[in-house]
């Protein structure tokens, strides 16, 4: 009699405790997805790289051919200096110096196999993420590997644009980039010939106006003679160099541009320039004038402040 109020409460128990049991087991699972859930689901905030392609050798950077992604970005031509063809380490590539438009653009080749011909097309490209940026040249150094295509067709002629490639042996010395600024003041030009850069002729008012890449600019004053020398680049050579003086206030403008004729087919191989505008009469006229050349201040007509 004593024993079955014993065997009453063991009976009871025994449902019990096991029921605890799976709630703290079952708590215990919730709480280990709860920690491990979020960390699964959360997105990457970072975007998968590009493939970038193998280099072969050190210095120069491998030129792509554009990415999938790049279909709809805005393409504008290199402005190409020096190319030429050579073999490395067994591989021949194509060599080029040129300047991007911006140091935000990257270099692209675009390859076209035809029979006895292989034509190379060179642009740049900016990310739209680097819509805002520096309207600076970027010196480019860079190759484009043309193996695969020259083993298909050992006899193909290479061509970059209109013009066909030129074979060199070895590696030539790079071009130094430009470093000035166009505030720099170096020493005088040490009456070396310099091009008188003119004034548009009236019947270049039909032609094509196109860029002036301004690399420096200073003034000299040499006896009574005030001469504003500036150097930088064409897009073409096809391309003639021409200015306008305009004052505005106490402001000099010079603006450096250049012409080219339509009718004139040409290369797009950037040409180097150096020439020179005589301030003169506007320093007589106007002592001690800023002058500004393509919205860049240079320096004063003031011979008491050098």
């Amino acid at each position: 009699m004593r024993r079955a109020p014993r065997t009453k409460r063991m009976r009871t128990s025994i449902p019990t405790l096991l029921l605890s049991g799976l709630l703290l087991v079952g708590s215990l699972m919730a709480g280990c997805r709860g920690t491990s859930t979020p960390e699964a689901l959360t997105p990457t905030s970072k975007p998968l790289p590009r493939p970038s392609p193998t280099r072969v050798l050190q210095g120069p950077e491998p030129i792509p051919t554009p990415f999938p992604e790049e279909s709809t970005w805005k393409q504008t031509p290199l402005l190409v200096r020096r190319f030429y063809l050579t073999t490395r380490q067994g591989r021949t590539l194509l060599f080029i110096e040129a300047m991007l438009p911006t140091p935000c653009h990257e270099a692209r080749a675009q390859i076209q196999a035809q029979p006895g011909r292989l034509q190379v097309d060179l642009f740049a490209v900016m990310p739209p993420e680097e819509a805002v940026c520096v309207q600076v040249l970027s010196y480019l150094s860079g190759y484009v590997d043309l193996t695969p295509w020259l083993e298909a067709d050992p006899e193909a002629q290479v061509w970059l644009g209109d013009q066909q490639v030129p074979v060199q042996e070895g590696l030539a010395p790079p071009i130094t980039p430009p470093t000035t600024s166009p505030s720099d003041t170096s020493p005088s030009s040490g009456g070396h010939a310099m091009t008188t850069i003119p004034t548009p002729d009236p019947k270049e008012t039909a032609w094509q106006v196109g860029p002036f890449h301004l690399e420096s600019a200073r003034l000299e004053h040499r006896e009574a003679a005030w001469i504003l020398v500036v150097s930088g680049t064409l897009p073409t050579p096809c391309h003639q160099v021409r200015h306008r003086v305009a004052l505005e206030g106490n402001r000099l403008q010079v603006d450096i541009f250049t012409v080219r004729d339509p009718g004139v087919m040409c290369v797009q191989v950037l040409q180097p320039f150096s020439g020179e505008v005589d301030l003169t009469p506007w320093a007589r006229q106007h002592p001690g004038v800023e002058v500004w050349v393509n919205g860049q201040r240079v320096g004063k007509l003031d011979s008491t402040q050098e």
